[in-house]
């Protein structure tokens, strides 16, 4: 054998050789291609990432969807009391502005407490001449517990200026003795303000006094006032059961008269060139 085919031969036999320990290394080697494999495996996240990435997606707009139904109940649950306490409270107002049950029945009873009704039955005119009005209204015709009837007095110069007995305050008409009834004896016509010093008997518009505790007035003289071309003056009376006489503002029709004078200018009263006439009215109480 010559040098290059030694040479040769030697070439195949190292070449075998070393294929046969590459076989030996087969099991280790197939391993690392598992491993490889397995790693390429892992390494085809790119392909896993978008399944990943998918539910992130998802989740994404379910977690946005979820905020906006979250918001959306948030509105709605604080909408809702707002209109439910709207709700609520417009029957409160309404309930509150509108008169209750008890309220409307206090009303539409105005004669809760009546005791008598009181009507003017006559009034007298004044005599020709003398170019005086006189009237008698009355304010208020019911009698009840808390609240008597009332009456207003209006006298009128329809002539030029003169002077007239009938003056306003503790002057007027029937001031002091005058204010008891004539024809029967049972009412009196008091001064609104004076009444209000009156200690009633229960729920009487009458004195609580005895019978036979007698009367005080004030000690005072009245001149005549004096009345401008048209001018009035109107008194008022309140009226109360007289606590003299036996019952209680007993039903008929009583009488008031009083002497009324006139004079030109500033005449005193009592003097001699006064003229007079005597005026009067009545009235009616009845059962309510």
């Amino acid at each position: 054998m010559n040098r290059r085919r030694l040479l040769a031969w030697l070439g195949s036999a190292g070449a075998l050789g070393f294929a046969g320990c590459s076989n030996q290394q087969g099991p280790a080697a197939s391993e690392t291609p598992r491993t490889g494999t397995a790693t390429g495996t892992a390494s085809t996240t790119p392909t896993r990432r978008p399944a990943t990435d998918s539910p992130t997606g998802i989740d994404s707009p379910t977690a946005t969807d979820a905020e906006t139904a979250t918001d959306t109940p948030t509105d709605t649950e604080t909408d809702s009391p707002t209109e439910t306490a709207t709700e609520a409270e417009t029957p409160q107002d309404t309930e509150t502005d509108s008169p209750t049950p008890e309220e409307e029945t206090a009303t539409e009873t105005p004669h809760e407490g009546l005791q008598w009704t009181v009507s003017v039955a006559s009034v007298d005119s004044v005599p020709a001449g003398f170019e005086v009005e006189m009237d008698a209204e009355l304010l208020r015709s019911r009698v009840t517990d808390t609240a008597t009837a009332r009456l207003r007095i209006t006298t009128t110069n329809t002539g030029s200026s003169r002077s007239i007995s009938v003056a306003p305050d503790d002057c007027s008409l029937l001031n002091r003795s005058k204010g008891g009834s004539d024809r029967p004896a049972g009412l009196w016509l008091h001064d609104p303000e004076s009444a209000q010093h009156i200690d009633r008997d229960g729920n009487r518009w009458e004195a609580d006094r005895d019978a036979d505790e007698p009367r005080a007035y004030a000690a005072y003289g009245c001149l005549k006032k004096e009345y401008a071309e048209g001018e009035s003056v109107e008194n008022e009376y309140v009226l109360w059961s007289d606590y003299r006489v036996e019952g209680y503002m007993e039903l008929g029709t009583y009488r008031w008269e009083e002497e009324v004078s006139v004079s030109e200018g500033e005449t005193p009263t009592g003097t001699a060139d006064e003229n007079s006439f005597t005026w009067g009215f009545s009235l009616t109480v009845e059962d309510a």
